[in-house]
Formats: C-alpha cells, sequence, structure tokens
C-alpha cells in the first residue's frame, strides 16, 4: 500500500523557491513559431492549416510519393544510405527546415516541421530520419551558440555534404 506524506505531497504552486531554477526573462528566450499565433485569429484556435502549411504538407506527400516509396524497400534491403534522395529533398526544399531565416533557412515552425517530417516518414522512416538527422547537431548551435559562431558556420556544412564536396 503507498503512502503519501505532506511533507512530499504539496499543492500545486507551493514548491520552495530553492528547488525551482531562475527562468530568464521572457524576452530572453528564443521565440517559436506554432500553428497559428494569437494575434491571427479572434474566435478561439484553430485546428485547422494554414494556405502555407497546406502546400508544404502537399508538397512533402507528393515529394513522397514520387521519391521515397518508390526506393524505400531497396534501401532496406541493401542498406545504402539513400544520398539521392536527400539531395533531391535539399533541391525540394525539405532540408534543415528548423534554421532561422536570420541564418538563411526558412524558419519554419513546430507545426510546418511536424507536417513535413510526418509526410516523409510515411513513406519511409528511416530515409525521414536520414533527411532530418542533422537538425539534432543543428539544434544546440541554433539554440545557445554565439552570435559570431552562428555566422561564421554559415551552415555551409550541410551544402557541402548534400553537393558531394565532402567526399576524397
Amino acid at each position: 500500500m503507498l503512502r503519501h506524506s505532506s511533507k512530499l505531497l504539496r499543492p500545486l504552486g507551493s514548491t520552495p523557491a530553492r528547488l525551482a531554477p531562475p527562468r530568464p526573462a521572457p524576452s530572453t528566450l528564443p521565440r517559436r513559431a506554432y500553428s497559428s499565433e494569437a494575434d491571427d485569429y479572434t474566435h478561439g484556435p484553430s485546428f485547422s492549416l494554414t494556405e502555407e502549411q497546406q502546400s508544404f504538407q502537399d508538397l512533402a506527400r507528393d515529394f513522397t510519393l514520387n521519391e521515397v516509396i518508390p526506393v524505400a524497400a531497396e534501401h532496406d534491403r541493401t542498406m545504402a544510405y539513400p544520398w539521392e534522395v536527400i539531395r533531391k529533398a535539399h533541391a525540394a526544399g525539405l532540408v534543415n527546415l528548423h534554421i532561422p531565416e536570420a541564418y538563411g533557412g526558412p524558419g519554419l515552425g513546430v507545426m510546418s516541421c511536424s507536417l513535413i517530417s510526418e509526410e516523409l516518414a510515411y513513406g519511409c522512416t528511416g530515409i525521414q530520419t536520414a533527411i532530418e538527422a542533422n537538425g539534432l547537431a543543428q539544434a544546440p548551435v541554433i539554440l545557445g551558440a554565439s552570435e559570431a559562431l552562428k555566422q561564421v558556420s554559415g551552415w555551409a556544412g550541410s551544402r557541402a555534404v548534400l553537393s558531394g564536396r565532402h567526399r576524397r
């Protein structure tokens, strides 16, 4: 039988200040774009896609049907890395979607990126992961690097790899 101690269970909001880490001021937190901003509607939240989100979803769906699904089984069988699909995805604008506009990326929000990722994963989760895995390494740079480092990197690494210049 589980016993609850009044010392362990506290009403919401009564956590001692020493346990709660200080939060930075809201103006210093990175801003994320969501499905729709509060200023965009007056009748409550909308669960409909915007025209832009619908066009991203359509682009990703068409790409998946034409480029991913036809080669997915072969890549599963041979375990070959899908370079040709990744290059086509880059050319179609489906790679590095989370890079802010200030650094040469499209700066898409969480919802748009999720829609694209879902469509790509429908065709093959392995290829989808290969297309989007670089975001895992880029996220800490985007969120925590100095402006100087962000400007120096120029995100050229992903362009060099996709062009084939990384090979010796």
